[in-house]
């Protein structure tokens, strides 16, 4: 099976959505406990150094995938996607991405916030590099609305399928991964 992509501009919902594959049961590098309460402790345990992130990037860097299969990758600053640079290096085969959409002005706003820049224009660049990729390797997408996603449950499971599995089981999990106060509107 190959890599499932979750990439999207910041604040737009790809923590959430590595939450709710973690709960599904897919591999995203995390359990259900490292992810319990809260989407920002996943978004500080995410960006950290650790022990676990310093042994992939070093077998990264030999060209050892030890990856997990769910890769989380909100776009940044850079002009090339770093998940597309990994994906040569590493020889990754991507099955799907699943792009976090959110309104650019909420997003804006949200960063101007939390007195973080945002470049429009490198995220623009980022997400048509990576839909080229995905249209030329015939990846499946997901686009997927954000805050829907967290708000309705049947448009959720719908947008994933077939990775959702089951409604009532997929209603389970999303309900357990809903923390209403953390989602931006």
């Amino acid at each position: 099976m190959g890599k499932i992509l979750i990439v999207g501009n910041p604040s737009s919902g790809t923590t959430f959505m590595v939450g709710l594959l973690t709960r599904l049961g897919l591999d995203t590098g995390y359990t259900e406990e490292e992810i319990e309460g809260s989407y920002r402790g996943l978004e500080i345990m995410s960006g950290r150094k650790s022990k676990r992130r310093e042994r992939r990037r070093m077998w990264r860097e030999e060209g050892i995938d030890i990856s997990p299969q769910v890769i989380k990758y909100p776009f940044s600053k850079e002009e090339v996607p770093h998940v597309l640079v990994w994906k040569e290096q590493l020889g990754w085969e991507v099955e799907r991405a699943i792009i976090m959409i959110r309104d650019i002005d909420v997003v804006i706003q949200h960063r101007k916030n939390h007195a973080r820049a945002f470049n429009v224009s490198h995220h623009d660049t980022q997400l048509r590099l990576l839909l080229h990729e995905a249209t030329v390797n015939e990846w499946e997408l997901h686009f997927i609305d954000f805050p829907r996603a967290a708000q309705d449950v049947e448009y959720c499971w719908k947008v994933l399928q077939p990775l959702s599995g089951e409604f009532e089981q997929f209603k389970a999990a999303w309900e357990r991964h809903i923390v209403p106060e953390e989602i931006h509107p």
